[in-house]
């Protein structure tokens, strides 16, 4: 027996009011067995694409996310029925769900998550004989890690973890360490440091300024 399943999809807004999500139609209706393709088309600059849904009296749930380059993350790993693709050039995602079942059919919402920024920054002096200034996180009840390093010139190491950088500010005579998309597992306590240039063998101090967020 052929079962048609009524698929509602809706869009969900960005954050930044320069993004925006639409969807491509309102239902779509699939043959149990068959696959159905549910699409959406956002703009902007984003972070994640995410695909969630929901069932009737329960609230929406996690499907999977994915970035414009990269593969989909699924919530449940065994989900082999879903999948997911991103045209980036022409701003549309896909979600496919092969082969539908009668207990797909629900309210799904295509969602995204734009790319913002969150600065940290602490006044310094590149005056005298200072090589460079570097940035540190520490977790609570951890020790400092290394961020990165930026010269008075402005470049910046290039073995930064990802979304990390840091940025010369002449003007307010600051450093700006900048997290691109922050999450929560970016809440911590950043520390700059001047690293001085030294002859011979002495040893280098490190001087911590005060930061501000």
């Amino acid at each position: 027996m052929w079962l048609y399943l009524p698929l509602l999809l809706s869009a969900l807004v960005g954050d930044s009011l320069g993004d925006l999500i639409t969807s491509h139609g309102s239902e779509k209706q699939a043959q149990d067995g068959n696959s159905v393709t549910l699409s959406c088309n956002y703009t902007g600059t984003v972070y994640n694409l995410l695909w969630y849904r929901q069932y009737q009296r329960s609230k929406p749930e996690l499907l999977l996310y994915m970035t414009e380059s990269g593969d989909p993350v699924k919530e449940d790993p065994s989900a082999h029925w879903l999948s997911a693709k991103v045209d980036k050039h022409r701003k549309l995602m896909d979600l496919e769900i092969s082969p539908a079942k009668v207990s797909d059919s629900a309210q799904y919402y295509c969602a995204l998550q734009p790319t913002f920024y969150v600065d940290v920054y602490c006044y310094k002096d590149f005056s005298g004989t200072v090589q460079n200034l570097q940035w540190y996180r520490q977790y609570p009840r951890s020790k400092p890690e290394f961020l990165l390093y930026i010269f008075q010139h402005g470049a910046v190491s290039d073995d930064r973890p990802p979304r990390f950088t840091a940025a010369v500010n002449k003007d307010n005579k600051q450093v700006d360490l900048k997290i691109s998309s922050a999450v929560e597992t970016d809440s911590a306590l950043y520390y700059c440091a001047l690293q001085p240039t030294v002859t011979g063998n002495l040893t280098a101090s490190y001087k911590n300024l005060p930061c501000h967020h």
